[in-house]
């Protein structure tokens, strides 16, 4: 199944259900999964960025710390 058919039969599925707690299950699910998404796309930047400060020699001595 494609990502746009399960989108689809999702969708299809959200419409039809009545009951709050279940839809609020769901919803609970969606937003963790997209605020865990944002938390791994942040820490990949700066783990990048830290990459690169060490590369280019933009680093303290222990002295200096």
């Amino acid at each position: 199944m494609s990502t746009a058919d399960l989108k689809s039969e999702l969708k299809l599925l959200i419409d039809k259900e009545s009951d709050p707690q279940i839809l609020t299950a769901i919803k609970k699910i969606l937003k963790k999964t997209n605020s865990e998404q944002k938390l791994k796309e942040k820490l990949v930047s700066r783990a990048e960025k830290s990459e690169k400060d060490i590369k280019e020699g933009n680093v303290y001595k222990r002295e200096e710390v």
